[in-house]
């Protein structure tokens, strides 16, 4: 059984949507979501995202999808390799979440 899913203060369902076909495009480039968005206690400006890739191409591709969304304005990403993640352990400091389990904000 995975996690509960944890609901957003800022992305509705159709954000959520588009940033799940792009992630299932993408299924090398882990994609988490972390801040304000998902932990709030303030309903967010932003949607703060990690990206952890394998690789420059990989990276490049996600990101050219992801700038054909409507929300990419407001999307304020971070990238990292799997060994940084690993050595920085950046998620677990910023409780970040797996894209997939991010529930939608009710519309």
């Amino acid at each position: 059984m995975g996690p509960d899913p944890v609901p957003p203060q800022t992305m509705s369902e159709g954000d959520l949507a588009g940033l799940l076909r792009v992630a299932s495009r993408h299924p090398s480039v882990q994609i988490y979501v972390f801040g304000s968005t998902v932990h709030g206690p303030h309903p967010a400006h932003d949607i703060d995202i990690v990206l952890i890739y394998p690789s420059s191409d990989s990276l490049a591709a996600v990101l050219e999808d992801l700038d054909q969304l409507p929300l990419a304005p407001i999307l304020d990403l971070t990238m990292m390799t799997p060994v940084e993640s690993d050595q920085s352990g950046f998620l677990g400091r910023s409780r970040a979440v797996r894209l997939q389990h991010v529930a939608p904000v009710s519309s």
